[in-house]
């Protein structure tokens, strides 16, 4: 059975490797392969990716579909879905693209994937501390 701590661990290492990953354009840069055989089948398994944390922010806003889809699948099994897909198809995005960022759009987009994904990782990952700390000092101000 995986962690919390296993889990933050591994999320981290996905995060940091995927920003790292876009660094690639430095030393390598392949021109054909977006647009090749393999390169289109890692765009369409990213966009698909992308499009699987979706199911998540459904089941979670619209009270029909949670009731529905948490008789099969829980929230928590679903917000793993939501985390791994929201990392796996960024990923696959940028050997996509074969670190050709020739176009302002294609910059545009893949910069602001890695911003979503930041903010994601923000959002589920440090906002944890960031509660902690407000718990501590609101005993703190309790005890004083």
């Amino acid at each position: 059975m995986q962690t919390q701590d296993d889990d933050r661990v591994i999320v981290t290492s996905v995060v940091g490797l995927l920003l790292l990953s876009w660094l690639g354009f430095f030393i390598h840069r392949s021109p054909r392969f977006p647009g090749s055989g393999l390169g289109t089948i890692c765009g369409i398994a990213a966009a698909l990716l992308m499009l699987a944390p979706l199911v998540y922010t459904v089941c979670k806003r619209i009270p029909f579909v949670r009731a529905r889809v948490g008789q099969r699948i829980s929230l928590k099994s679903l917000m793993t879905l939501h985390a791994y897909a929201g990392l796996l198809g960024p990923f696959l995005a940028i050997v996509h693209t074969g670190h050709k960022f020739d176009s302002w759009l294609g910059v545009a987009l893949v910069t602001t994937m890695l911003l979503i994904v930041i903010s994601g990782y923000a959002v589920r990952y440090l906002s944890a501390f960031v509660t902690q700390e407000i718990k501590d000092k609101l005993l703190l101000l309790q005890t004083a």
